[in-house]
């Protein structure tokens, strides 16, 4: 066993476990992450992280180190709903240990993936492996539901000077080079209310609509065939109608659009515009106006654009190498299938980002959902070494 790893392993692995089971059993759905968020605050002053801040947005953060290479760990602190409690085997806020696992929701999403953040950034100072690095662990909010938001707002009025950002989400230890982008897009049709009973004197706003839906037809079939060029799905149809007895004056489509690396906004524009050719149909980007916990309103449009570092950048050569030398084997390099905090470090901000965390991302949202304590342990021995040889 390594140094790293052996000196996680002795002076906090009983601590991990405890933290990670504690921050599970705090509820902490989209939204509503104020008790989690000063729990951390708490933890990470008594654990001597330095400048812990609550910020305006909502988001806790605290350091350590004083080197001219600042690295950010950003894991989200809130969760997805549990669902069906009675369908889980075990309290989905119990953070029950079973066979090596922390049991609950947010274990794997992703609140073990923070705890491994917290305890490698204090491996990495009590090994005096620093060097010339600051780092910093961000506890970030609102990403189930509006990823980049929260990590942008630190990013640019926080720690505006950042050399590399380590996403712990879930990846079951491999590491991820990138990821989709994804849009939100509505396309609206209008029409004239009237009486059922006398449809001549209204126009129905879903009739314009037939084309539009034959042409949306037409690209799931082609994104079925082709899962892994940039995807469009028609989600969810709306209709503006006060009665069922009445002509409805608006029709509402929604489609969710998957941007591959490459894509520009403008090919996007494009396409919509094409889909809407020949109709009196408009269409836009989602925008989604939301007040996080701490009472910061902000709106997000919902175009969060696809990322990818090429395999032979230094942060992904930076991060194997790392990985290698904690677990003395190849490392796995994907892409992820889901889209993440990334898109603001990396497809907004153009700041060298990786990921890899502890837990399966395959288990994120279900019912059951855990994380294995030996991937706690490793994914926080990966980051300890990544800090010790990101500056060198």
């Amino acid at each position: 066993m390594n140094r790293v790893t052996k000196h996680l392993q002795q002076k906090y692995l009983q601590d991990m476990v405890n933290l990670t089971s504690k921050l599970v059993s705090i509820k902490s759905i989209t939204g509503a992450e104020s008790t989690v968020v000063n729990y951390v605050k708490e933890t990470m002053i008594s654990l001597g992280f330095e400048n812990v801040t609550i910020d305006e947005f909502g988001n806790v953060f605290g350091k350590v180190g004083e080197g001219s290479n600042t690295i950010v760990f950003d894991s989200h602190l809130d969760t997805v709903e549990a669902g069906i409690v009675s369908d889980w085997d075990h309290d989905p806020f119990s953070g029950l240990v079973v066979d090596g696992k922390i049991y609950g929701r947010g274990s794997a999403d992703m609140k073990g993936g923070f705890v491994s953040s917290l305890y490698g950034v204090l491996a990495a100072k009590d090994l005096d492996l620093l060097n010339d690095c600051s780092a910093y662990v961000v506890g970030s909010i609102m990403e189930e539901d509006y990823e980049g938001e929260a990590l942008l707002y630190i990013l640019k009025n926080h720690i505006q000077k950042c050399d590399a950002v380590i996403i712990c989400e879930p990846s079951s230890l491999k590491i991820a080079r990138g990821h989709k982008g994804r849009a939100l897009i509505e396309i609206n049709t209008l029409g004239v209310s009237a009486h059922g009973s006398s449809p001549v004197h209204g126009k129905n706003a879903i009739y314009p609509m037939i084309p539009i839906l034959n042409k949306m037809k037409d690209l799931e079939n082609i994104s079925c065939k082709n899962p892994e060029s940039g995807t469009t799905a028609l989600t969810k149809i709306s209709v503006d109608s006060v009665s069922y007895n009445a002509i409805p004056a608006s029709c509402t489509l929604w489609l969710d659009r998957r941007i591959v690396f490459g894509e520009t906004r403008e090919n996007i524009i494009q396409q919509m515009d094409t889909i809407v050719e020949g109709t009196d149909a408009q269409w836009k980007f989602a925008v989604h106006t939301k007040k996080t916990w701490a009472g910061k309103n902000f709106s997000s449009e919902i175009f969060y654009p696809a990322w990818e570092f090429p395999k032979d950048s230094k942060i992904i050569k930076n991060m194997e190498a790392s990985y290698e030398t904690i677990l003395e084997n190849k490392a796995d390099v994907i892409l992820w299938n889901f889209s993440t905090n990334g898109v603001a470090s990396a497809g907004i901000l153009k700041i060298p980002t990786v990921g890899i965390g502890p837990g399966n991302p395959e288990i994120a949202h279900k019912i059951n959902e855990n994380c294995d304590i030996s991937e706690i342990l490793k994914a926080s021995a990966i980051y300890c070494e990544f800090i010790n040889s990101f500056s060198k």
